[in-house]
């Protein structure tokens, strides 16, 4: 991913005032070069040079007006008019941000039509990277959750420590628009289980639970509700809202045995009557012909280490009612947000997870992600050995359960110890 940086104008080489750069964007999602800019290079840098991926902060004159994402290859077209369509070379684009007056900054360098931020150290480039890193957590918050509400059904993956289940939380909380963790704990349209072993249908869906002594000491059974059914019927009833479940180590239960007949009808193209179905103990119902089915504006979250468990041992059936997302390491070093120690947070991260890879048995799926450093580093944020603390008593030994059994185990812990304290 490269930065660059960008004037729109028609061919009097003027600039378009902001309002009409804004209007185009809007307009026509795309950005463009015309004839006008030939004998600059600029033509051929915007066809071959600028890529699918990278970032421009479009201007108007030193005023940003917005910050795009190049979607598509270089197209050309003669047909062009004098409105909004200027230019004969286009590329589509995903606006990420359009410029905030409290933003209070300007992009210092407003010669030339197209440029690429070469120096790293030029304030042009601070300024654009500073934006972007401004908005990167937004980008990455709204991608996830157009994947779940397109998808209703989404699993995060990923390396331990990679804040799954925090996101999992930050995605529950933008969905059914409470501010705080309080008032998400506190929502009945927020539901959150574990998963582990002994996890069954009956905890989940319904079952039989013994009742209280009577009188006369004697137990028997009656009919209850699991947690996702619970759950489920609450949304029935408020068709109007968004309803999150999240089911934390989602891979650690025995799936098919948890949701039985539920893998038809949390399919996303089988929610809400449709997709009704009885239940194991359906005949014990009041209501003989009893339906039970999963509302349409109900949203499952599972989260799961990579790990913990092979990927390819999680149901096939199952596997394909939800969407995977892996959440890389260095994604989640969105997490450190402004800490003191957050640039070398991050450089004894990247050199520990490269030799991580390196080592043979061992893969991406065993990266230490961010929540390791984040969670600890604020522990010891005040104390000078903060670094050696956060290796000796939080890494060494979950590297060393990783190195079980391996040959030459002390040789490679040596060697991951000298990564993470590389300068």
């Amino acid at each position: 991913m490269s930065f660059w940086h960008m004037q729109l104008h028609p061919s009097n080489q003027k600039a378009f005032p902001p309002k009409k750069v804004k209007e185009i964007l809007e307009k026509t999602s795309c950005i463009g070069v015309g004839d006008w800019d030939k004998g600059e290079r600029i033509i051929d840098d915007f066809e071959k040079t600028l890529k699918k991926g990278d970032i421009v902060a479009v201007k108007s004159g030193k005023t940003p007006i917005a910050l795009v994402e190049i979607i598509s290859d270089c197209e050309r077209t003669d047909n062009v008019n004098n409105d909004l369509d200027w230019f004969k070379y286009r590329r589509k684009i995903k606006v990420l941000d359009f410029y905030k007056p409290e933003y209070k900054f300007n992009i210092p360098d407003s010669r030339g039509t197209l440029k690429i931020c070469r120096n790293s150290n030029a304030e042009t480039t601070k300024i654009i990277k500073k934006w972007y890193e401004k908005i990167k957590s937004k980008i990455y918050m709204k991608e996830l959750l157009e994947l779940l509400k397109a998808n209703k059904n989404l699993i995060l993956t990923g390396a331990p420590g990679t804040g799954k289940t925090y996101l999992a939380k930050e995605i529950a909380k933008e969905m059914i628009g409470a501010k705080t963790d309080e008032d998400l704990l506190n929502s009945d349209q927020f539901g959150f289980v574990q998963f582990h072993p002994s996890y069954d249908y009956t905890d989940f869906v319904e079952g039989l639970r013994p009742t209280k002594p009577d009188e006369n000491c004697n137990i028997g059974f009656e009919l209850k509700d699991g947690i996702f059914k619970k759950f489920c019927q609450k949304a029935k009833d408020k068709t109007d809202k968004n309803f999150v479940f999240i089911i934390d180590e989602i891979n650690r239960g025995e799936i098919s045995k948890i949701f039985g007949e539920l893998f038809f009808s949390i399919d996303p193209d089988y929610r809400g009557e449709k997709g009704s179905v009885k239940t194991q103990y359906s005949n014990l119902h009041e209501e003989i012909n009893e339906m039970f089915y999963v509302p349409e504006n109900v949203f499952i979250i599972g989260t799961m280490n990579d790990i913990d468990r092979s990927v390819e041992s999680f149901d096939f059936a199952m596997r394909r009612r939800f969407v995977w997302r892996e959440i890389t390491a260095k994604e989640s070093q969105q997490m450190f947000g402004n800490e003191s120690w957050k640039e070398e947070a991050i450089k004894r991260m990247n050199n520990l997870n490269d030799k991580i890879e390196k080592i043979e048995g061992l893969n991406s799926s065993y990266h230490i992600g961010a929540a390791y450093f984040k969670n600890n580093l604020t522990k010891y944020n005040n104390d000078n050995d903060k670094w050696n603390k956060l290796w000796d008593l939080h890494l060494k030994p979950l590297l060393s359960e990783y190195l079980r059994g391996m040959s030459d185990q002390q040789e490679k812990l040596q060697s991951l110890v000298e990564s993470y304290n590389l300068k």
